[in-house]
């Protein structure tokens, strides 16, 4: 979407305690099992770890733009409910007053 200057808008996508929490905690287990598998020898257990490691970090949402055929919630305190005909979206941001604004926007540009 771009704004009434055409600029791309973009929101924060805000984790909720109970992810940070939980996806650290999980990080440190992977961490904590592939250190334990470089010391008994079984490097690839050690390896496949990291890479997943790695790869879960490289798709971790982090922020959004939105655009008249995509927007997703990492916190439920912060959600907007977007309710359409055929479904029902729920997106997360660290601004949701940001978020209307910029969706009423898109829907009527002329305001």
């Amino acid at each position: 979407m771009t704004n009434r200057i055409g600029i791309m808008k973009c929101h924060k996508a805000h984790w909720s305690t109970l992810l940070v929490v939980g996806s650290a905690l999980q990080t440190a287990l992977c961490v904590t099992v592939a250190v334990i598998a470089f010391r008994n020898g079984a490097s690839w257990i050690g390896f496949l770890l990291l890479a997943l490691i790695a790869g879960c970090a490289l798709f971790a949402i982090r922020g959004y733009t939105v655009t008249p055929d995509s927007i997703f919630a990492t916190d439920h305190r912060d959600a907007v409910v977007l309710r359409y005909v055929t479904h029902t979206v729920v997106v997360s941001t660290s601004s949701p007053e940001d978020l209307v604004r910029d969706l009423s926007n898109l829907i009527n540009p002329n305001n």
